[in-house]
């Protein structure tokens, strides 16, 4: 129970250190969805269009260019512009977050006792402060490069696939 509790304690420190950068939290955060909607679903989506004009014989370069470029779009803001963006927010924000804490841990260790500092190693303590701040790197890289992609990926193809199975 005392393990769910500190589980929580630092969710909610992680939660609330990101919060001071809301600007850089909600970019980081709505950046990779709207970069794996646009890469992975839009452009294969312009390529079917694409291809039902091949498959019907009516494709002509006036009817056909507006697809390229909008797959080029595509493709652009899906895998080289919205990660790119993702990756400087969250250099940003991870940095700005990593600093909040190491200040935040120095000044709960200088409100502390000298017997606190006395009965403690101080290598013990720098090594706390940097397992700290490596879990919140880890936690916000896990959250935006790994969960976020594959919950888009998950909630848009139940999305698709519902509203494909409604209409036939």
């Amino acid at each position: 129970m005392a393990e769910t509790k500190n589980s929580r304690t630092t969710l909610r420190l992680f939660w609330d250190t990101a919060a001071r950068y809301p600007l850089l939290l909600w970019l980081s955060l709505l950046t990779p969805v709207a970069t794996v909607l646009a890469g992975a679903f839009a452009g294969p989506y312009v390529i079917s269009l694409l291809l039902e004009q091949m498959q019907a014989d009516t494709i002509t370069w006036s009817s056909a260019w507006p697809l390229v470029v909008a797959y080029a779009v595509t493709q652009i803001l899906g895998e080289i512009v919205g990660w790119r963006i993702t990756l400087w927010a969250m250099w940003r924000f991870e940095t700005f977050g990593m600093q909040r804490l190491y200040e935040q841990v120095f000044q709960r260790l200088t409100m502390q006792s000298t017997g606190f500092h006395a009965d403690r190693f101080s290598g013990a303590l720098v090594s706390q402060t940097n397992k700290l701040t490596g879990a919140f790197e880890t936690f916000w890289d896990t959250a935006v490069w790994v969960v976020l992609p594959i919950a888009t990926t998950i909630v848009a193809a139940v999305a698709i696939f519902s509203s494909a199975m409604a209409l036939s």
